[in-house]
């Protein structure tokens, strides 16, 4: 009994060393530092800030006051009389019809409705930009007519060649109430002054 005891008490020894010794073993062993990178630059992924200034693009300075450019003037006529907003460049409305239009895209309504016809005519030697044509309507009430993209409605895109002209018709939902009179506003391109109709249809 004696030999016994005494190879258990070694064995015990034995097992409390090795669970000793695991619990305060080396900290720079793989897997058991819990120390956060030091390093810098390249070594650890980031890069540290400048105290450089950094010019702004093309040389600006936030002490300099810029004029604002006064947006030009905008030519008012008749809904059935032309306009010129650039010396060769005439604007009319051919035709202002009341219609029924039929919904074809999100969030449309079938109803009543103005599709206007917007003619541009080029007499310049140059062929010009119409694909940033706008056109909008404001009814008798002051409100917007909602744009509508079903027939008749065919926008006016591309460019119109030298001594051309191109027509687009676009449709809005106004309630026959609110026609009298309609003002129709095209923007011919960006650059150029706005023309406003105004009429009853």
């Amino acid at each position: 009994m004696n030999v016994l005891a005494r190879t258990l008490g070694v064995a015990l020894t034995l097992a409390l060393t090795l669970v000793t010794t695991s619990c305060t073993g080396d900290s720079s062993a793989p897997g058991s530092s819990t120390q956060a990178p030091t390093g810098t630059g390249a070594a650890s992924g980031l890069r540290s800030p400048s105290d450089t200034p950094v010019p702004a693009p093309g040389g600006g300075d936030v002490s300099v006051t810029v004029t604002p450019t006064a947006a030009p003037s905008p030519v008012k006529t008749a809904l059935n009389k032309p306009a010129t907003p650039v010396q060769g460049i005439t604007v009319r409305i051919t035709k202002a019809d009341a219609i029924r239009a039929v919904a074809q895209g999100p969030g449309e309504v079938s109803g009543p409705a103005v599709a206007v016809t917007v003619e541009i005519d080029n007499q310049t030697a140059s062929a010009f930009d119409s694909s940033l044509v706008s056109v909008t309507l404001d009814d008798a009430r002051g409100l917007p007519g909602s744009g509508m993209i079903g027939r008749p409605a065919d926008w006016i895109t591309g460019s119109v060649a030298p001594g051309k002209r191109v027509t687009g018709v676009y449709v809005f939902a106004v309630p026959p109430g609110n026609r009298r009179p309609i003002r129709v506003t095209v923007s011919a391109h960006p650059d150029l002054p706005v023309v406003v109709f105004t009429g009853n249809v």
